[in-house]
């Protein structure tokens, strides 16, 4: 009983940083939409955050698939944490909603960092399916 809720947190939490990590780097790929207001010299300074941050948790997604890598690719995860909290600083007058595309986001990182791990196999009759 116990295997299958970490299974399932495992697969929640990797689920969460999937769309996490591609929702930051989305956001250093096109504007954001907070660019177009007359503050957007101010929001153009974020993206490299954004594509670092993001960059990031796609890689430690990657790495983190296997075991012997998931130290890794949890520190890789605390680096993207770093990296928002570091563009949270350097947000001055953009609004509410670049703070939330940052703080949203390294809540995430977070709260789901101590669950990151590979997904878990197919189960099929009980029995865990070899690959």
């Amino acid at each position: 009983m116990q295997d299958t809720s970490d299974r399932e947190r495992r697969r929640w939490a990797d689920a969460a940083l999937i769309l996490t990590g591609l929702g930051l780097f989305g956001l250093a790929v096109w504007f954001p939409p907070f660019s177009t207001t007359q503050d957007a010299a101010q929001a153009i300074v974020l993206w490299p955050f954004y594509a670092a941050a993001g960059g990031l948790v796609l890689v430690a997604l990657f790495l983190g698939q296997r075991w012997d890598w998931v130290r890794i690719a949890r520190l890789a995860l605390v680096a993207a944490l770093v990296v928002l909290a570091v563009a949270l600083f350097r947000v001055r007058s953009v609004g509410l909603v670049a703070w939330l595309t940052l703080i949203i986001p390294g809540l995430v990182l977070l709260l789901t960092a101590p669950f990151f791990g590979p997904m878990p196999r197919a189960v099929h009759d009980g029995v865990r399916a070899r690959s």
